[in-house]
């Protein structure tokens, strides 16, 4: 007998409607078509997360941190190459540990380049918060404090793209007669924590912004007074939109505050991306 027509008699034999394995493998496809009780096990959409800020602010480094915490904590990352453009790349992590082989999927951009291309890409409607987008959207906003002359402008620059990128999705969303920006920002003052006093002050965007005021460690030695300053200014202006504010270390993982700023980013991305607010609207 051929080998091609042995082997399909074998198959057959094994498939046999009613034998062992015809059934083990009809109940499995049968459980996967189950709903989960468990409504975090389900899969999730995509999410998307956009890496912004100005030349050298260290977008690259806390990326790589993000994607790849370092196996060995004694010992600094090392310096990653410049981006220079639009650069793509994932994070993948399991749906829930009763489905390890189901995975959300994180699409990831990091924006760099000169001015004039952060605006063009702020500006395009295929590429910077797309109506597909924005329900599930996280833009991470990386500062210099090495520079602290320019954070605020840097900071106020990124936010007004975003909300000018946003008003444009949520005019095409409007003239549909579609509910999606009104229930936006409803979920993110939801989120936010809407029993505060300065409640009216708040200005939420209606997706998930966290702002990084990158390479403290080059900063904390400044005078105290200038610290404070810069301090209260990005605590006001990141809470005025509805906005997350943490500091980080451009150190990597060359010591221990480092590496806990990393966590701290890390924790929150992966929140914001895996594990919040149900992204279903």
């Amino acid at each position: 007998m051929p080998a091609a027509a042995a082997q399909d008699k074998h198959q057959s034999a094994i498939y046999t409607t009613g034998g062992v394995w015809s059934k083990l493998v009809e109940r499995v496809k049968q459980d996967s078509k189950k709903p989960s009780d468990n409504p975090q096990a389900a899969s999730r959409p995509d999410s998307f997360l956009f890496v912004v800020g100005e030349r050298g602010c260290g977008k690259t480094t806390l990326l790589n941190a993000f994607l790849h915490p370092a196996t060995d904590k004694s010992r600094p990352v090392a310096a990653p190459k410049p981006t220079e453009g639009l650069d793509y790349t994932f994070a993948r992590k399991s749906s829930s540990l009763a489905n390890v082989e189901r995975k959300d999927v994180a699409n990831i951009w990091e924006v760099s380049g000169t001015e004039a291309f952060r605006d063009e890409v702020a500006s395009a409607d295929n590429l910077f918060i797309t109506p597909r987008q924005v329900a599930t959207c996280t833009v991470l906003v990386v500062l210099d404090l090495s520079r602290p002359w320019a954070a605020l402008e840097s900071l106020t620059g990124w936010l007004g793209r975003i909300r000018g990128r946003l008003d444009e999705v949520y005019d095409k969303f409007n003239r549909r007669g579609s509910k999606i920006p009104s229930q936006l920002r409803a979920r993110a003052k939801k989120s936010f924590g809407s029993k505060r006093d300065d409640e009216a002050s708040i200005d939420h965007t209606g997706i998930s912004v966290v702002v990084a005021a990158n390479k403290y460690d080059t900063f904390c030695d400044e005078d105290a007074e200038l610290r404070k300053i810069m301090a209260r200014t990005l605590r006001y202006v990141a809470h005025t939109n509805g906005a997350t504010l943490l500091y980080t270390s451009g150190r990597g993982g060359g010591d221990k505050e480092s590496r806990n700023t990393l966590g701290n980013l890390r924790h929150v991305l992966n929140h914001y991306l895996f594990t919040g607010a149900d992204r279903k609207l």
